[in-house]
């Protein structure tokens, strides 16, 4: 670090690695420093940026300066394949550290960064969607109408416990979720469990997501129409 001069901070695979071992550090020592360089040490890999500021900053428990949770994650978002970035995002979200505000107003404070994109990308995943509690049964219902499908019966008992959308006749369920893909993992765990309980009655079920609905639309079609009857548009679209 001092080798890096004043305002060097530990950064990427380190910082993550330092965090708890949310990753382990490859490529040496990872050092940014808030400037433009051609600095080269051995064992250590260095990132250049235009500015560090404080308010992304830390100290490790040996006293060393490095960047906080959320500039780690946009430093590593533009340096790791998608793949192991969303792996670290998933950790960090199972070990319910993510800090959505945090993470936001340091997007906002580092404008032009190229992980921005496949940072905000999992914030649309990982995070809660303004408002989609409110209207997503309202969507989802005028979805089935316009798709063709049987309205259901809607908050209603089964297998001793209260579902969104039940269709008696066929025995299936569809709960809402008003999370990208994953809740948080303590909800999800939940999850698991209420669809357990439905299995062992015997009732198929499906989560629909506000994502699914409106990003992966005629997948949910397909597998709504393997259970439900659906009748033909009037305007002949399939």
């Amino acid at each position: 670090m001092i080798a890096c001069r004043s305002g060097a901070a530990l950064s990427n695979l380190s910082a993550a690695a330092e965090a708890d071992g949310l990753a382990a550090e490859v490529g040496g020592v990872h050092v940014t420093v808030p400037r433009l360089t051609s600095q080269r040490l051995r064992g250590v890999t260095i990132h250049s940026s235009r500015h560090l500021d404080p308010r992304d900053l830390t100290r490790s428990e040996d006293n060393l300066p490095i960047t906080a949770l959320h500039r780690t994650l946009l430093d590593l978002a533009e340096t790791l394949s998608r793949e192991r970035f969303e792996a670290i995002v998933e950790e960090v979200d199972r070990r319910e550290l993510l800090d959505f505000d945090a993470i936001r107003a340091c997007m906002r404070r580092n404008p032009g960064r190229r992980g921005l994109r496949p940072l905000g990308e999992l914030l649309d995943i990982y995070g809660p969607v303004g408002g989609a509690g409110e209207g997503l049964p309202t969507e989802f219902n005028r979805f089935l109408h316009v798709e063709g499908f049987p309205p259901p019966f809607t908050e209603v008992l089964v297998a001793e416990q209260t579902v969104d959308c039940f269709w008696p006749e066929f025995n299936f369920v569809v709960e809402l979720d008003s999370r990208g893909y994953h809740g948080h993992w303590r909800q999800q765990e939940r999850d698991r469990a209420r669809d357990g309980g439905l299995l062992r009655a015997g009732a198929r079920s499906l989560r629909v997501t506000y994502h699914r609905l409106h990003n992966e639309r005629h997948e949910l079609i397909a597998d709504l129409a393997s259970i439900l009857p659906r009748a033909p548009r009037p305007d002949g679209a399939a």
